[in-house]
């Protein structure tokens, strides 16, 4: 007499009878969010920022301003939905963590009826920050419809220490929020030397990372 067995994982007809491998569940989606302040600076005397001064949101927001906060996620984007795009490691290494991500985000001109689609919004970082630490060194990347083209800096500056009570700042595999400034951000095609800006305030939350 035969029995029909149910396997509610992948099975594999082997050499020496039948294996049933199990494959793991897919894991969370990485999501993400970030608030960056693009504005003048005072690192450069006499400098201009040839950006338009505004905030920097992932997820965009049509209300523009700050978004994330250090004790304030705001919205999240999530990796694959509504053509948001998140990837993003945060790995142990040593006493440390390192930390990459890209944030990506469609964007609108909502000065019309019904909003226009514009560039997205596209922001990256990159540090190694042990847990605590305030003035880790970093990079990071902004591009956006009202930038017009890349401001960056591998002279940032990442904090996850807590200035107040109520912060929630910190980091931990797969997990980091952050506060973030950039004195002096360029835009590389620009070859004027007084043609600075700078980041700051800046925050960024990401979630369900690869660790």
């Amino acid at each position: 007499m035969s029995m029909a067995r149910k396997f509610t994982c992948t099975c594999a007809l082997g050499l020496f009878g039948l294996v049933a491998a199990c494959s793991d569940p897919a894991p969370p989606a990485g999501q993400g969010a970030a608030s960056l302040y693009l504005n003048t600076t005072n690192a450069v005397v006499g400098s201009f920022c040839p950006a338009s001064v505004h905030w920097v949101n992932v997820p965009f927001a049509k209300a523009g301003g700050q978004q994330t906060s250090a004790t304030a996620k705001g919205a999240l984007a999530v990796d694959g939905e509504a053509e948001m795009g998140v990837t993003c490691s945060v790995r142990a290494n040593g006493s440390a963590f390192d930390v990459a991500a890209d944030l990506r985000s469609p964007a609108f001109d909502t000065t019309t009826t019904p909003p226009t689609p514009v560039n997205p919004t596209i922001i990256a970082i990159q540090t190694n920050i042990a847990d605590d630490q305030a003035g880790a060194q970093g990079t990071v990347s902004v591009k956006d419809a009202k930038s017009g083209t890349e401001y960056g800096s591998s002279a940032c500056t990442f904090t996850v220490k807590h200035v107040n009570p109520s912060d929630a700042l910190g980091v931990a595999p797969g997990r980091f929020w952050a506060s973030v400034a950039c004195p002096s951000v360029r835009d590389s095609l620009n070859q004027d030397p007084m043609a600075v800006c700078q980041i700051g305030p800046g925050f960024v939350v990401l979630e369900n990372c690869a660790q």
